[in-house]
């Protein structure tokens, strides 16, 4: 575990090529049987989700890298992962086709909620915890009573599969980024379409508003990271730099960087406002597929389909 350390230290130092906001390996988290495909950190930071296609999610202790919980019940691979506000309850969408909610404090599994009708793709919840969106590759979006598990509505216009979905900070507005190529904007109340933003040449991937909800970032397989003004919904900028689909998205809730994972096995890392390259994280033996920050922005976590989770300490010079 030392060597790699030393080894995976030596190959961050060596690709960086910016001043400013770097990362630096911190840990490895070992435990699960095939491809982690989401990880989520917890609002305190203290807890690490990562769901995986051995079909299991499994809760990691951040600070001591030890196993909190492992949790057992879908029937095919878990897709995505995401804590309520409050830390209480995980969501876990599935490619049995259900999200289901865990309660964190015991490791038990709390409720099923059935209405899907393909894989679920992406869970997240509001701000305020009250909702819980879902998105599948039935092309919907639905939005569920996070406490009662109550269909609350369905959100229809995409015309192929619904990869990634995320909320704006007021839980105003709903994104969604598709196999259709588009990322849509829907009111979350109503489920009345704002926006369809065109770029992408490929499917849209994953999907992520800033910490202000100013700008909401998409990446694509066509291997570019748009960057959209949420006051215009007009592009601000495109990020190149990745040798092949973009995975996943994420901003630093601290300081102006933009993450973004990618199947050439990398984490790059991007100033978000002028979209200048930072850094380029090497370490994962196979594709890239999620990326988070802590809520503090100190940590930066990645999934991998190697099946591990690598913690990077993010250091402001």
């Amino acid at each position: 575990m030392k060597i790699t350390a030393i080894l995976l230290l030596l190959l961050v130092l060596f690709s960086s090529n910016a001043l400013g906001d770097t990362a630096v390996y911190k840990d490895e988290f070992i435990g699960h049987a095939d491809a982690v495909n989401s990880v989520a950190f917890s609002a305190d930071g203290k807890l690490l989700a990562s769901g995986s296609w051995d079909k299991t999610v499994q809760l990691w202790e951040v600070k001591t890298g030890e196993q909190r919980w492992l949790l057992t019940g879908h029937a095919a691979s878990v897709i995505s992962v995401a804590f309520s506000p409050e830390d209480k309850t995980l969501a876990s969408g599935s490619a049995d086709k259900t999200v289901r909610l865990w309660n964190t404090a015991k490791g038990t599994a709390k409720q099923m909620l059935i209405g899907h009708t393909d894989v679920v793709t992406s869970v997240t919840f509001s701000r305020d915890g009250k909702t819980l969106a879902s998105g599948s590759v039935d092309k919907t979006i639905r939005l569920w009573d996070a406490k009662t598990g109550e269909h609350k509505r369905t959100f229809t216009g995409h015309t192929e599969a619904v990869y990634s979905v995320a909320f704006n900070r007021e839980y105003k507005v709903l994104a969604s980024g598709s196999a259709d190529k588009t990322v849509r904007l829907w009111e979350a109340d109503t489920g009345e379409l704002i926006q369809t933003l065109s770029g992408h040449t490929e499917a849209v991937q994953s999907v992520a508003f800033d910490r202000d909800g100013k700008v909401l970032a998409s990446g694509g397989s066509d291997k570019i990271v748009w960057l959209w003004d949420t006051k215009t919904w007009q592009p601000k900028g495109r990020i190149i730099g990745h040798t092949d689909y973009v995975t996943s998205v994420a901003f630093s809730p601290k300081a102006n960087v933009l993450a973004s994972g990618c199947v050439d096995k990398t984490v790059q890392l991007w100033d978000a406002k002028t979209g200048g390259h930072k850094q380029r994280l090497t370490g994962h033996g196979e594709w890239v597929t999620s990326v988070a920050f802590d809520p503090d922005g100190n940590v930066l976590a990645s999934g991998g389909a190697d099946g591990t989770v690598l913690l990077w300490r993010m250091i402001t010079e």
